[in-house]
């Protein structure tokens, strides 16, 4: 739902009962599994920030979520209807052209510039391997 504070337009998103307003700005969503058991075990690459605190269930961030379906495809209940509410068609329509605009601009990039530097540096570690062998090859003939 929209709040729109007695204008016209684009107002004040007013946020559901399943999304927490954090003092960083960023949101966070209501996990909607129901499930209270975190199955967290400690580990030596645990954040040591949470130590102790296992036991406390971690809410992913909208950034979280927005990451997932952008790696898995698959878009969280909660995300998709933020995203229907927050964003017009048009609006979408235009953030696609300009994502589809960078991801060109970075295979540009990547094809003219990096993929060139990484053969090359393939090719250098190549002969620095023949190189360091180059001792046990030739020490049979006496060089």
């Amino acid at each position: 739902r929209r709040d729109t504070g007695g204008r016209a337009g684009r107002g004040r998103t007013r946020l559901s009962a399943g999304t927490n307003k954090r003092a960083d700005d960023s949101m966070d969503m209501d996990d909607s599994t129901g499930d209270d058991s975190t199955g967290a075990t400690t580990s030596e690459n645990a954040d040591p920030n949470t130590r102790g605190r296992e036991h406390e269930r971690t809410r992913p961030t909208i950034e979280d979520l927005l990451l997932a379906y952008l790696a898995t495809g698959r878009v969280d209940p909660g995300v998709e209807q933020f995203l229907a509410h927050e964003f017009q068609p048009r609006d979408v329509r235009r953030l696609a052209r300009s994502v589809d605009a960078a991801a060109t601009k970075v295979h540009a990039i990547l094809s003219e510039r990096i993929a060139p530097a990484a053969q090359s540096c393939a090719l250098r570690i190549a002969e620095l391997r023949a190189l360091a062998r180059w001792r046990e090859r030739s020490g049979a003939i006496g060089l």
